[in-house]
């Protein structure tokens, strides 16, 4: 499945998207972007170099932390924004050991 179906069945759980969690996926949508282009960089060649490893975790790790701020801008952070920065967290985690092994 895309992130974006995983993110949005988390979402949809309760059968409604809140305002907050609106920003929430918006924010996620473009950092989601620049990683896709990072990786999509890094495979150009073929070979994913330490270096580039290193620059797609950093990614993700700003990814997820952006997530974070965006969730607390309120200064409270949902349920339901608590389970969609964890399932990001996951599914970030899973690419990173597909990386890993590229």
């Amino acid at each position: 499945k895309l992130i974006w179906d995983v993110l949005l069945e988390t979402v949809m759980e309760d059968d409604k998207i809140s305002e907050d969690e609106r920003n929430l996926l918006d924010s996620i949508m473009v950092n989601l972007k620049e990683y896709a282009q990072a990786v999509e960089y890094a495979l150009v060649d073929g070979i994913i170099t330490e270096e580039e490893k290193e620059e797609l975790l950093d990614l993700r790790k700003k990814l997820i932390s952006d997530a974070e701020s965006t969730a607390f801008k309120d200064e409270v952070i949902t349920e339901e924004e608590v389970n969609i920065i964890a399932k990001l967290a996951k599914v970030m985690t899973e690419l990173d050991l597909r990386v890993a092994d590229a």
